[in-house]
């Protein structure tokens, strides 16, 4: 029995290059790519369980997050398809991914971030749990596999509460779980794990067909594109400007 968890890298959305108003719009540079930080405090979470696990990723990786995925403690990294997850529409990530996890065989835990940082979705816990058929338990704070049970700390609005559940499961960490160690700091791991590369699978071989990805990809802007920030009329548009370069300051 082992454990998958889910790695997105997307737009820092606080990190611009470059701010402009064009058209009684915000139009914001964003060209930084960084690990989607709901989806490194579920690797935690899961890592904490001491279950083994593999990191799926959606898109290619840079060099540095590759390394990064193994010196958290990943079995093997897996790169699915070569588009990164803030480019397609959440169901066909939640496909891509179901259908990874599945053919591994012996996953019975997936944990992956609530949030995609950049866009604001957060619909893709709950459509991976309903293409696998498994249990979404979101806000889980500590877990504990044990028996082919999950045992879950989980956030309510009242506290939190504990829930013991049969396995297969997903689980979504809290904002509150800690990111960890920087990887980076790993000097001695990264120089041991930095020559490991990952798998990569391609749509058709996930069973997923390739002309949806064709066609998300056509209505998604190009990575590098700047993205409009809407807003209505051009003095609101000044003063959201100035509050950005505050910000940014």
């Amino acid at each position: 029995m082992q454990a998958a968890c889910v790695m997105r890298r997307t737009y820092n959305p606080r990190d611009l290059s470059s701010l402009k108003i064009a058209d009684n719009a915000i139009v914001a540079d964003r060209v930084e790519l960084v690990k989607n930080d709901g989806d490194v405090r579920a690797i935690q979470l899961v890592k904490s369980s001491g279950t083994p696990f593999q990191i799926l990723a959606v898109g290619d990786l840079d060099d540095v997050t590759r390394v990064h995925c193994f010196v958290y403690g990943a079995q093997e990294v897996w790169e699915l398809g070569e588009s990164r997850s803030h480019r397609l529409p959440e169901p066909l990530v939640a496909r891509m991914l179901a259908a990874q996890v599945k053919k591994l065989g012996d996953v019975q835990v997936l944990g992956l971030g609530s949030v995609e940082q950049d866009t604001g979705r957060d619909t893709l816990p709950g459509l991976v749990a309903a293409a696998l058929g498994w249990e979404l338990f979101s806000n889980v704070l500590s877990l504990r596999i044990e028996d082919q049970r999950a045992h879950l700390t989980q956030v309510t609005d009242q506290g939190t509460q504990e829930i013991d559940v049969p396995l297969p499961v997903c689980v979504s960490a809290d904002e509150s779980c800690t990111v960890g160690r920087d990887p980076s700091d790993e000097y001695d791991l990264i120089e041991k794990l930095e020559k490991r590369g990952s798998r990569k699978t391609t749509l058709a071989e996930m069973g997923v067909a390739a002309a949806a990805a064709s066609a998300s990809e056509l209505a998604n802007p190009p990575e590098r594109q700047a993205q409009p920030v809407v807003a209505s009329g051009p003095d609101s548009v000044s003063r959201v400007a100035e509050m950005l370069r505050r910000f940014q300051a």
